[in-house]
């Protein structure tokens, strides 16, 4: 008898949980519908560009965005050109009926997503500690690029449904998709490296070297058939990626979540000692890289020696994290699976080790609740939370890094 009360009483928090999480999604994302000005700031170089562009202007040049939008731009395009026919393509439309059109595309690829995270990649989370985690996790990620209007969310669907086919075993797809996630943010690209891991041994089939060169050869024609087309176009493009890496090295945005802009700080305060603080930066920066890659490579071997992809590819999510130079609140979207199945398996033998993880990962985003909450949590928090975790990864030995019995890749039908 008690047990059937402790399980009702179990079921009735969960619903409840669930009611509330629910509550909190929906009354988010009206929020953004209700005040569209206040919201998709990233969506605005997006539309401008490929109305610019359309008219035959330069969509790099800042002073030709306000010339076709009447209006002061604050932020510049800069992504390639293979991606302006896409948004020319949404400038034909009104600015609030293009935004929405924006927002619903991306709720699309945000649902797809969820279910391919749920079904596959976190089958066995509990349901409000799933939804918890989706909803605060590092500094509400995912809220901030529907409320940025950024195209994070679409290019982490296209990434993790190539995860997904890779995992499947259908490794041609799978490249396809790995070199058409970067098209917007060219680094990505670093991912389509689990590509040279084979799943299994097997004499059929072309070695797993050959799905990297396939990766490689559809991202470079995205990316550079552009430049015999229109080259004009794409120096201007090269430009203001130089532009903007400069000022990234230089001095780091605020909202840069990056381990960089710590580096940046501690730049600043040494350059006395005679060094350009520039020079500083990436010194100390290039030293940072190679530490944590220099630390990982053990992990990594064994995963490697293992054919553990599924593993490989959350280590190297991580890894991502902690060098990347720019990182902007919403791309710790990618942080998230890798964070539960890498993390989750420590806490296992902590008493409420899942509460533990939900508190740890969610602290900083509850700061985008109508509550205020001042002083909770300080900048940077997500990145050094995920740099702790790292090394008490590395440290327990790389829990998971060898296959185990019934794990996606020796299953590829499990879970989905």
């Amino acid at each position: 008898m008690s047990e059937s009360l402790e399980r009702r009483r179990a079921d009735t928090m969960r619903r409840v949980g669930l009611v509330v999480l629910a509550i909190l999604w929906f009354g988010m994302i009206a929020y953004i519908f209700v005040h569209p000005g206040r919201a998709q700031w990233d969506f605005q170089p997006y539309y401008w560009a490929g109305r610019a562009w359309s008219q035959s202007l330069d969509p790099y040049d800042l002073t030709k965005l306000e010339e076709v939008s009447g209006d002061e731009m604050k932020l510049p395009f800069l992504y390639p050109p293979a991606t302006l026919p896409a948004f020319a393509l949404l400038s034909r439309l009104p600015y609030a009926v293009a935004a929405g059109v924006w927002m619903a595309v991306k709720l699309a690829a945000l649902a797809w997503m969820v279910k391919l995270w749920r079904c596959f990649f976190l089958p066995e989370m509990p349901d409000v500690l799933f939804w918890a985690v989706l909803l605060f996790a590092f500094d509400a990620a995912v809220l901030h690029d529907l409320y940025s209007g950024n195209v994070s969310i679409l290019e982490q669907a296209l990434l993790w449904t190539g995860f997904w086919l890779l995992l499947k075993g259908q490794r041609i797809p799978a490249a396809i998709l790995l070199a058409l996630a970067p098209v917007f943010k060219t680094i990505l690209f670093a991912f389509s490296a689990v590509l040279l891991v084979p799943q299994r041994e097997t004499s059929t089939g072309p070695p797993a070297w050959t799905h990297w060169v396939l990766s490689a050869s559809v991202f470079a024609t995205v990316l550079f058939v552009p430049a015999l087309i229109a080259p004009e176009l794409y120096h201007s493009w090269l430009g203001s990626y130089e532009r903007q890496s400069g000022a990234l090295v230089g001095c780091m945005t605020p909202t840069n979540q990056s381990s960089w802009y710590i580096i940046s700080s501690v730049a600043q305060r040494l350059s006395p000692v005679g060094l350009p603080e520039d020079t500083l930066t990436l010194s100390l920066g290039f030293i940072w890289v190679a530490s944590v890659v220099g630390v990982s490579m053990p992990a990594f071997r064994r995963a490697i020696v293992a054919r553990n992809v599924r593993i490989l590819i959350m280590m190297t999510a991580m890894i991502y994290l902690l060098c990347v130079p720019s990182l902007p609140p919403y791309a710790l979207i990618l942080a998230i699976v890798p964070a539960a199945v890498l993390w989750l398996p420590m806490l296992k033998d902590v008493q409420q080790g899942q509460a533990a993880f939900a508190a740890l990962v969610g602290l900083h985003g509850l700061r985008k609740l109508p509550v205020p909450l001042p002083g909770l949590v300080f900048e940077r928090y997500s990145i050094m939370l995920i740099a702790v975790f790292w090394l008490a990864f590395l440290y327990t030995g790389g829990a998971g890094t060898q296959v185990e019995h019934g794990s996606s890749e020796n299953n590829p039908d499990a879970s989905y």
